[in-house]
């Protein structure tokens, strides 16, 4: 087999798993974005650096804002908030996650803002 053969089998492959994992996706994670399941997520991904829990006051790392924090900034967004999460600044890690798993977590983030 050539490369060039090998190559367009291993994108097609590929192109053909795209929508079967995204579809995959969105029936494990039908509909709105969860913030209860953005909370699970929040604690088992980002507990190491961030306090994730709305009842929890007291901060994981001193310069590290908490998720009520992020969450009352002025004029916060979703859009801003995931542009955060898919692109972080040093020293905050790339986390992947899926489309649905990143809106489950804004949702949670933003479920911490503070009542007007």
């Amino acid at each position: 087999m050539t490369l060039t053969r090998f190559a367009s089998q291993t994108l097609l492959v590929g192109a053909l798993a795209l929508p079967f994992s995204a579809s995959v996706d969105a029936q494990q994670h039908p509909g709105k974005p969860n913030p209860k399941r953005g909370a699970e997520l929040a604690v088992k991904l980002c507990s190491n650096c961030h306090t994730t829990q709305a009842d929890n006051a007291a901060r994981v790392k001193a310069d590290v804002p908490t998720f009520r924090e992020i969450a009352a900034l002025d004029d916060q967004t979703d859009v801003r908030i995931t542009g955060k999460i898919m692109m972080p600044r040093h020293p905050m890690p790339s986390i992947n996650l899926t489309r649905s798993e990143l809106a489950d977590v804004v949702a949670y983030i933003q479920s911490l803002k503070a009542p007007n």
